[in-house]
């Protein structure tokens, strides 16, 4: 039994899906030239004790930022919905 998913389910999945390659292309290109714990002894955070909690942050702030984008792109693009067209003789 396969069933649709409504249209602003697609909406949502496609946004959070996009969000998270987006993101995880940036923190690969992101951590290819930093290091996180070079970050956190500049910032002096002693919650992060080793580089995969710099990581994981890292990558969770790419993903908030990519979706936050995502959205509001998908809100400023939105157009006006149609109502249905007169059935008939259009003259």
């Amino acid at each position: 039994m396969t069933s649709e998913w409504p249209r602003d389910t697609q909406k949502r999945a496609l946004l959070v899906w996009l969000s998270f390659l987006n993101a995880t292309v940036m923190s690969l290109v992101f951590f290819a030239f930093v290091d996180p714990l070079l970050i956190v002894d500049e910032m002096n955070i002693t919650a992060l004790q080793g580089r995969e909690m710099g990581y994981a942050l890292v990558f969770f702030f790419f993903w908030a930022g990519s979706a936050s984008s995502a959205w509001l792109c998908l809100r400023l693009a939105r157009r006006k919905r149609q109502g249905p067209k007169p059935v008939g003789n259009s003259q």
